[in-house]
């Protein structure tokens, strides 16, 4: 319900993932879920803006990660009104 809250405030939306996979996983869920009720303000990619910061990776300590190495930004459907002239 937290994604569907932030799509009706159509309010820009600014997400990072800790590496590639991470990312896409996330996206790919985005685009399934809620692929009709949003528009992308920034296509996935390598955050420019990154952390230099290696952490462990959560689920893997064998795993490094930058807790900010990606970033996407969405926002829900802004429709334009119209006027009818009569």
């Amino acid at each position: 319900p937290t994604v569907e809250k932030l799509l009706e405030t159509k309010c820009a939306v600014f997400a990072t993932g800790f590496h590639e996979r991470d990312m896409r996983t996330d996206v790919a869920a985005l685009k399934e879920d809620f692929g009709e009720q949003m528009d992308w303000l920034l296509e996935p990619r390598e955050n420019p803006f990154a952390s230099l910061k290696r952490d462990f990776g959560v689920r893997n300590l064998r795993e490094w990660a930058i807790s900010n190495w990606g970033i996407y930004g969405f926002r829900g459907k802004r429709y334009e009104v119209q006027s009818q002239s009569q």
